[in-house]
């Protein structure tokens, strides 16, 4: 019997296809959704992919996986542009361009519901009630900048707890960090014009802040008050600081993201710079996959379709490039997010000079990530010489497991290519059925979950999710271990283990699999290479360690008393700040958390005792 092709699935689909405005799912083996796309005329635009040969090879290789094409109609296309979005953003499909980035992005927030509203970071979806900041690029930009604004406008940064059980000053108001509102060093007013000064510099005011801040430092000191002239010129000093370490400002990008798409030799970078209230909240960079193909302009556009939700949409996004039917998508987030945003490719002016300043961050980074990729690559080649290897590895995978005493075992992977680190493949794996505190029995689980998923999930490597080369943390048992899963999945990846010397010392690593001896990589470049790689798993697996040891430690103790689910644990924790202090706390204290009320803390504190 005649084998059916994924072109002839997709040709015999069209006659059942409409003429009107909608959405097309193209699906392959196991309902494994490939590609979604919008159109206007869905019957033409699914018809254009029949052109086999005028298609690029990703998506010749999407045709070839067709087995059908489901579709849903819609009045209109920006109907259509709206369910595509949400349908890229849920379905994942493997042929679309993928954003790689689910984090949360930090902000500065605070709390309201305070008398003296403390400053924090904070991540996460804006529940608590109070004022945020943000959002900002990265952890590290947050805290300095909250770490200044203490200096500038001497803000708490404690918890309610300690705020609330302090009857002396710490240590932040000994280094001019903060006004103690604790120990009533300073009124509710005096706090609140602090609070509204450093919202004001929030909010872009920074020139009226400093002029205040500086009449007042003058008139200190024509009253001769020298101390308090010093504090203000600290408080002023530490303002300029956070203003000069803007790489760049513009008072009129008041809630702006900048892109500039850069690409070359299949390598495509989109560059972001954040700003709000005219500053400059940091950059980052993105590499997206399945960008064969497709313009500049293309990719750009179906990278702002993912990345942009009801929190994050801004007011103004400059590109270096136009959009594709920007009109369209503007009124697409209006209708789904309830936000207007514009689309600008300014051409002179001060917002081009900004859009020069982003391109040579753009080209800095793509030349990085172009120069990894050809170090990789001749490590890479090296290494098909060195371990005999059929081809050059383009992808590796590392396995390395952690526990101490049995006790919070779990098992890691991290994945490497020509790229680098690819850290949206890196797998945690949660030790189940294995004995925890057999190093043997672990790799066995580990193994055997890792790529009997890999058989079910992408059985002919159609995704290139399969590795080139596994290496594993150990020796000669950890092989043995390994020869044995790969043999009863029928396995031909080729595999070795890295042991460590015998004092081990770096430098004297060797390697083993089931059909080598222990041998040394005399290359120092690649014997650095295979180090690197191995110390990532490492790293990995000893953080996802130390994560479960951390959540275990705190369910043994609340977790199992009845009456005491996770928001009334969480109030405690918040409250008394750990399990010690709450077991220590009288019943009368306990009874103050919210929830919790006097024959509930008493059972709580009988049961902890």
């Amino acid at each position: 019997m005649k084998k059916i092709t994924g072109l002839e699935n997709l040709k015999n689909s069209l006659t059942n296809l409409p003429t009107s405005a909608g959405v097309y799912r193209m699906i392959g083996q196991n309902n494994k959704i490939l590609y979604v796309g919008k159109a206007k005329n869905i019957k033409k635009r699914v018809t254009s992919y029949t052109k086999f040969n005028k298609l690029p090879n990703r998506l010749k290789q999407m045709v070839s996986e067709i087995k059908k094409v489901e579709i849903v109609k819609t009045d209109s296309e920006i109907e259509a542009l709206i369910l595509e979005l949400n349908f890229i953003k849920t379905l994942k499909p493997a042929y679309n361009i993928m954003l790689k980035d689910d984090k949360t992005y930090p902000y500065i927030y605070f709390n309201a519901e305070h008398d003296y509203p403390g400053i924090y970071k904070y991540r996460g979806e804006r529940t608590k009630k109070g004022t945020y900041f943000g959002p900002y690029v990265g952890g590290y930009d947050v805290n300095k900048t909250i770490d200044l604004l203490k200096k500038s406008f001497l803000l708490r940064s404690c918890s309610n707890h300690d705020f609330n059980n302090r009857d002396k000053p710490c240590l932040e108001y000994q280094i001019k960090r903060c006004s103690a509102p604790c120990v009533n060093y300073i009124d509710k007013s005096d706090y609140a014009k602090l609070l509204a000064e450093s919202y004001d510099f929030l909010n872009g005011k920074t020139a009226e802040v400093r002029e205040q801040l500086s009449k007042k430092m003058e008139q200190a000191s024509t009253r001769m008050d020298y101390e308090r002239a010093a504090e203000l010129r600290d408080r002023i000093k530490a303002i300029s600081t956070i203003t000069a370490k803007q790489d760049i400002s513009d008072h009129s990008l008041n809630d702006s993201d900048i892109y500039v798409v850069l690409s070359e030799d299949s390598t495509v970078i989109i560059e972001q710079f954040i700003f709000r209230n005219g500053f400059n909240h940091g950059n980052q960079h993105f590499f997206p996959k399945n960008t064969d193909g497709l313009s500049d302009s293309e990719i750009l556009t179906e990278f702002i379709k993912q990345y942009y939700g009801p929190h994050n949409l801004v007011k103004e996004i400059i590109c270096n490039c136009k959009i594709e039917n920007h009109t369209k998508l503007a009124e697409a987030f209006a209708k789904q997010y309830g936000k207007k945003t514009k689309f600008i490719t300014p051409k002179t002016g001060r917002k081009n000079k900004i859009l020069d300043f982003v391109l040579q961050n753009a080209k800095y980074h793509l030349e990085q990530k172009l120069n990894s990729k050809n170090r990789n690559l001749k490590y890479h080649t090296k290494l098909q010489k060195i371990l005999a290897l059929p081809d050059i590895p383009q992808k590796i995978e590392v396995f390395d497991n952690s526990h101490i005493s049995g006790t919070s075992a779990v098992g890691a992977m991290i994945a490497s290519d020509l790229h680098g680190f690819d850290k949206n493949n890196y797998r945690k794996f949660n030790i189940k059925s294995a004995n925890s505190g057999d190093d043997y029995d672990m790799l066995r689980e580990v193994l055997f979950r890792r790529y009997s998923r890999l058989i079910n999930e992408d059985p002919d490597n159609q995704n290139k999710s399969w590795p080139d080369l596994i290496l594993i943390d150990g020796g000669k048992g950890q092989a043995t271990i390994a020869a044995e899963i790969f043999s009863e999945l029928k396995l031909t990846i080729p595999f070795f283990c890295i042991a460590k010397g015998e004092f081990r010392n770096k430098g004297q690593e060797r390697f083993c699999n089931n059909f080598t001896d222990y041998f040394k990589v005399e290359e120092q470049d690649v014997l650095y290479y295979l180090q690197r790689i191995r110390d990532e798993a490492h790293r990995f697996v000893i953080e996802t360690h130390r994560k479960k040891r951390a959540k275990t430690v705190t369910k043994s103790e609340l977790d199992n008393i009845p009456g005491i689910g996770p928001r009334k644990k969480q109030e405690l924790l918040k409250y008394f700040g750990s399990v010690a202090k709450i077991k220590a706390a009288s019943v009368e204290d306990l009874a103050k958390v919210p929830g919790i009320n006097l024959k509930l803390a008493e059972m709580l504190l009988d049961l902890l005792q």
